[in-house]
């Protein structure tokens, strides 16, 4: 079953819609000396194949010393103007981790979804499921945190779904993130006529 699952995963993974789809502009204001633009480009087909590549490492300081690598999509947009910029990112996609526990040790491999806000709000909402691979166990662990474009700071908490021992529980993450081919992430920015 698990197995089943990872396949079409990494088959979504692996084989996204490249395309991008042609530029837009909306106008804001009327036919005067306020009159704007928002030009919208690399407006992507398929959100949700996104735009770019994720990659993370993290580490994960709970009941367990928990050290883990993501990789998956992402749909970025950048916002600019002449009062400063924004970054919004939706991420999604599969992880493994090494965890000790006491003088035990495990594995566990998961799926994420991830929300990211830089500059105003700074903040990260995101959500993994984790199985572990020796215990049998499954986990949910949703986190909310600080968010500073390539890394974060976060507060999680690890539901334990089936068993009797929580090797995780409350826990605060460092996550580095890096995001491959971020040029290609949609582009709003205002243009003053």
């Amino acid at each position: 079953m698990l197995k089943s699952i990872l396949t079409v995963i990494i088959t979504f993974l692996l084989f996204p819609a490249f395309s991008q789809k042609r530029d837009s502009t909306m106008a804001i204001g009327g036919i005067t000396r306020d009159t704007f633009y928002i030009i919208h480009e690399n407006i992507p087909k398929h959100k949700l194949w996104g735009n770019s590549w994720y990659t993370g490492l993290a580490y994960n300081l709970s009941y367990s010393h928990e050290f883990s690598a993501n990789f998956g999509r992402t749909y970025g947009v950048e916002f600019g103007s002449g009062g400063g910029f924004n970054f919004r990112t939706y991420s999604w996609g599969i992880g493994y981790s090494y965890y000790r526990h006491k003088e035990e040790t495990g594995q566990t491999v998961s799926v994420f979804a991830e929300v990211s806000n830089f500059y105003v709000p700074p903040a990260t909402a995101r959500i993994d499921y984790l199985y572990d691979l020796d215990r049998n166990a499954h986990y949910l662990r949703p986190s909310l945190g600080l968010s500073f474009f390539a890394f974060d700071l976060l507060y999680n908490y690890s539901f334990l779904l089936n068993g009797t021992d929580n090797r995780f529980k409350h826990g605060f993450t460092i996550r580095l993130k890096y995001y491959l081919n971020h040029k290609n992430w949609e582009k709003h920015y205002p243009n003053h006529c």
